[in-house]
């Protein structure tokens, strides 16, 4: 058995939270596998050699199996847990009160701004035909 990539589209949009996939159980597709939804963008060059590298995958979500069949899977959003809680000034507030969010800060990379291509050319709405690739290669 070779382990690859599955590759595959959106099949359906059932609500903001829940797409279909046109990859299931006859692919190799359990619960719990994670897929990324993308589109691709520009053609990427080797600075050293000029030879091309691909193009790019422009990242539009990060999906979770959670009911497969045979060819076809429900994927959602992965599950986010809070991370931070607002302190409150009062037991009273404390039990009333309930504000919890989740904030992932990156550093800045120190890079030269002008030659920095950006993301500007992706649609970051999911659309129906739009490409799905599994993250971790699957046994076939």
């Amino acid at each position: 058995m070779t382990k690859q990539f599955l590759r595959g589209q959106v099949a359906a949009i059932l609500d903001d939270q829940r797409l279909l996939i046109n990859l299931g159980m006859d692919h190799g597709v359990s619960a719990g596998d994670h897929f990324i939804i993308f589109e691709l963008g520009g053609e990427i060059s080797d600075p050293t050699s000029g030879q091309s590298l691909g193009k790019l995958e422009l990242v539009k979500a990060k999906v979770e199996a959670m009911h497969v069949q045979e060819r076809m899977a429900l994927v959602m959003p992965f599950h986010k847990e809070s991370t931070t809680q607002s302190s409150v000034l009062s037991a009273t507030l404390a039990q009333t009160t309930s504000s919890s969010s989740t904030d992932i800060y990156r550093d800045r990379l120190n890079i030269r701004k002008n030659q920095a291509i950006g993301l500007n050319q992706v649609n970051s709405q999911i659309s129906v035909g739009d490409q799905v690739r599994s993250v971790a290669p699957i046994e076939s």
